[in-house]
């Protein structure tokens, strides 16, 4: 601080002993004659620092302008009619102290432009000695254009430099706006007379100030559009102005476009690309290009072409290509963008509101305030098809797309007796013959005609292959016109008669139709939901051409051919009578007859199709026969005696054709496999099973013995159709007999211990044991415990080997016999062993096959189907004695 102070105190004392030699220094001297020390001490005066008076000359103070020492000074530091005071340091280094290097020093001042002076890239200058002026000066107007006085000399301070155009050009040359309304876009520089707001400070501030809309520069208050131009052209043949209103605007046919629609609108002024050479750049924006247009703009002949908006992308407009600067009105018609109508396959009317209701009002006038004209998107909202094709009626022709409505017309044709039906069926789906799009615009919809043909379910129905031929107007090879039937008398119908000679009964399909179809014609008796006794078509029941052969039978089966019929083993298989037949029926004996009945009746679905459109179809069984024969268990009803057929039960059909006495064929010779009317149990127990005593330790009766398998299956037979002699034996053993069938060992490998089934078993030794062998007394015959199935005792004998031989007996009840369970019922007879027993009292629990109250088991008061008997061991064998 010391050194400080004795430096800046010594030069001080230096300034004060020269400060006489360069003259007064103010008139306003300190009591002891010093002058205050700022600037104005020694040049200017008490308002600024700046001359006049200069330091020129030591004998007196000079203070013209005509002398540079003085010149311009007092124009810069005070506030003028363009800009505000200028800072000495724009044009000189301002020093700290008055000892500051280069301060006091000899004459000319240095000048050394500022940061203002610079703006922009300005190289500032200052010619002493030949011009006296300034040059490349921004803030006279170097970075500018236009300006007519941008080196101003410095001693001229009458005002005539500091007009507005010495600076810039009033206006500047384009491209910038040829206006001189400039506070309309420098609002924050000059007011709203046109003067420039010194006291805002934003003239000559080192920025453009700008603060305007688009209208600024070209267009009005009302929109940024010209007219005016950027030249103040307002004409409207004047391409810079044309139909800049008629688009910003808007019109009859469309809303305002927007203005980049055509030009890329910049965010600021000075965006890149804005302020550029005329002309404008045209840059089309999304609407313009939609669809695929490629916009062009030809300057020369002021015209748009391939431009959406004037219809470059649709068909038969007038005026696609329209001259900017023709505004009268034929350039916006209907017909300009676009046919009015379209033409074809667009339908020939005028009524466009029908199908753009939210573009066209329905006095014809666009619905601008919508905004569904010209908007990218063709935009239909129609109530049907029939806005386009058809009548309120349906969306069929007539009308056709081309106006007609003659059905002598192919376009017109038979298209109302479809779609309306008629006497014989209900209308008939579009999509039956033709592709129904779900919207309009779907591909193959709107295309050259005529419209395709492509055929629906029902058409195709059976195999059915149709085709159309437009040169001979007919359809063929049609499910709906009997393709696939026989007899039809015009299968091939003609598309543009509709005078009712092609939809009667015999067009499709003979009255009545070919064999294998019965001779009569009283079609009701067999399709009652569909035509009457009279032959009339019940249209509204709607199962007349539905795709289904609708047989619902009135009459009895023996109406068109046996019940059954004679042939094969129809007759031993349906003992009733035609009126208990029932097509697809699941019943059995003991649903059709008496109890004391002694045939059986199996109604016709245990071994046909359950299924009533397999009936009449025309579909022979693999052997030629008419009679289709269906054994699947799968598909029958729970509890019936086809459900419980074999997974793979079938018919195989005989070799032998035959033709019954109604005419339909059938065969001899075939056969049925794996089906439980023709089957018997089979029981299999490997073994070996606990032997009470021996390998268990019994504790009394009823033995309760450890868990053994035992495995029920169904042994099935063959039989041929056509033949009979069916004895007891036929299906299932006679009596039913389980064998013990010994390995090398001894073991028993079918059924071990007599174990499984009751009736007979053949043991290891090939003896009998069990009701066969009743301990060597008379066999046990059937009706002693099948008393209500079986009638008669039966002769009974020995074999050489002593096993039970039986008689055949007749079934004297078939209720209970081939009906899906075992019938037990004991006789009320004596039964002669040792002694006579009675089993009066006796009885049978199928659900646990227990039988109790039997006194020919002596002490054994109930006796399990199927427990284990061995002759040898004393346990079982005491079952029944119990000692």
């Amino acid at each position: 601080m010391g050194a400080w102070m004795t430096k800046h105190f010594s030069l001080s004392l230096l300034f004060w002993a020269l400060l006489p030699l360069v003259g007064s220094c103010g008139d306003e001297a300190l009591p002891d004659g010093i002058a205050p020390l700022d600037c104005s001490t020694c040049h200017g005066s008490k308002g600024n620092a700046a001359p006049p008076r200069s330091l020129a000359a030591i004998d007196g103070v000079i203070e013209s302008t005509t002398y540079v020492g003085v010149g311009a000074h007092q124009s810069h530091l005070v506030d003028g009619r363009i800009r505000q005071a200028v800072s000495c340091e724009e044009c000189h280094v301002v020093p700290t102290y008055v000892d500051d290097p280069n301060h006091v020093d000899p004459l000319p001042a240095e000048v050394t432009f500022g940061v203002l002076a610079a703006t922009d890239g300005a190289m500032p200058s200052w010619d002493r000695e030949v011009g006296v002026n300034c040059s490349q000066v921004y803030c006279h107007g170097a970075t500018l254009t236009g300006g007519t006085n941008t080196a101003p000399i410095w001693t001229t301070v009458d005002k005539s430099q500091v007009a507005c155009g010495t600076c810039h050009g009033n206006p500047p040359p384009s491209p910038h706006t040829q206006r001189v309304d400039c506070q309309n876009c420098h609002p924050g520089t000059l007011r709203p007379n046109g003067m420039i707001d010194v006291a805002g400070g934003q003239h000559i501030d080192g920025r453009l100030q700008l603060q305007t809309q688009c209208s600024g520069c070209h267009g009005s208050s009302v929109n940024s559009a010209p007219p005016v131009d950027l030249n103040g052209a307002s004409n409207t043949d004047v391409v810079t102005v044309g139909a800049h209103q008629r688009h910003l605007e808007g019109g009859v046919v469309r809303n305002p476009i927007s203005c980049d629609d055509c030009h890329v609108v910049p965010n600021a002024v000075d965006d890149e690309g804005h302020l550029g050479p005329a002309p404008a750049d045209m840059t089309w924006g999304t609407l313009g290009q939609t669809d695929g247009a490629s916009p062009a703009w030809d300057r020369d002949n002021a015209q748009c072409s391939d431009v959406y908006c004037h219809g470059a992308t649709l068909d038969g407009g007038e005026q696609t290509e329209p001259i900017w600067t023709t505004l009268d009105g034929t350039q916006v018609a209907c017909s300009s963008c676009h046919g009015f109508p379209p033409p074809f396959p667009h339908m020939p009317k005028t009524e466009c509101w029908t199908c753009h209701a939210n573009t066209v009002e329905d006095t014809g006038a666009i619905d601008l305030a919508g905004g569904f004209h010209i908007n990218g998107v063709v935009d239909v909202s129609i109530s049907g098809c029939s806005a386009c094709h058809g009548s309120d009626v349906n969306p069929a022709p007539p009308t056709s797309l081309e106006g007609e409505t003659e059905t002598t017309m192919t376009v017109v044709g038979a298209h109302q007796s479809h779609l309306l039906g008629g006497t014989i069926a209900q209308p008939t789906a579009c999509e039956e013959c033709h592709v129904v799009p779900t919207a309009l615009d779907d591909p193959g919809h709107i295309d050259d005609s005529p419209a395709e043909l492509t055929w629906g379910t029902l058409a195709t129905t059976d195999g059915a292959v149709p085709a159309w031929d437009r040169t001979t107007d007919t359809c063929s090879e049609v499910y709906c016109h009997g393709a696939t039937l026989s007899g039809g008398d015009n299968t091939t119908p003609l598309w543009t008669t509709v005078d009712d000679t092609q939809d009667h009964c015999g067009a499709c399909h003979g009255i009545p139709p070919n064999a294998p179809h019965p001779s009569s014609t009283a079609c009701a008796d067999c399709h009652a939901g569909t035509v009457d006794d009279q032959h009339v078509i019940d249209v509204a029941g709607g199962l007349h051409v539905n795709g289904i052969v609708e047989v619902e039978v009135n009459a009895p089966c023996d109406t068109c051919h046996g019940a059954p019929p004679a042939t094969g083993s129809h007759l031993l298989h349906f003992g009733a009578t035609p009126a208990d037949a029932t097509y697809g029926g699941l019943g059995a004996t003991s649903d059709m007859l008496q109890p004391n009945t002694s045939v059986y009746a199996f109604d016709c679905g245990n071994c046909h199709p359950m299924d009533a459109t397999h009936h009449l179809n025309g579909v022979p069984n693999s052997g030629g026969g008419v009679a289709e024969v269906e054994l699947d268990p799968s598909t029958a009803t729970a509890g019936s005696l086809r459900a419980l057929h074999g997974a793979s039960a079938s018919y195989t059909p005989g070799t032998t054709l035959q033709t019954d006495a109604d005419g339909f064929a059938y065969t001899e010779g075939g056969s049925c496999s794996e089906v439980y009317c023709h089957s018997g149990k089979s029981v299999s127990v490997p073994g070996p099973v606990p032997e009470p005593g021996v390998t268990f330790t019994s504790t009394g009766y009823p033995v309760v013995y450890p868990a053994f398998t035992v495995d029920v299956t169904r042994d099935y037979v063959e039989p041929v159709w056509g033949t009979s002699g069916t004895t007891c034996s036929s299906c299932h053993g006679f009596p039913p007999r389980t064998f013990c069938e010994p390995d090398t060992n001894g073991d028993c490998t079918s059924v071990d211990a007599a174990a499984g089934d009751s009736h007979s078993w053949i043991n290891a030794a090939g003896d009998e044991d069990l009701h066969g062998w009743s301990h060597g007394f008379e066999p046990i015959p059937c009706t002693t415990c099948h008393a209500d199935t079986v009638f008669v005792l039966g002769n009974t004998s020995r074999s050489a080997a002593g096993w039970g031989v039986y008689e055949d007996v007749p079934i004297a009840r078939t209720v209970n016999h081939v009906n899906g369970r075992a019938d037990v019922a004991f006789t009320n007879k004596a039964i002669p062993i040792i002694d006579d027993f009675t089993l009066g009292s006796a009885t049978y629990d199928g659900t646990t096959q227990t039988c109790a109250d039997v006194s020919c088991h002596l002490n054994q008061t109930e006796a399990v189907w199927g427990t284990p008997y061995r002759f040898d061991n004393v346990i079982e064998c005491d079952a029944c004695h119990q000692k």
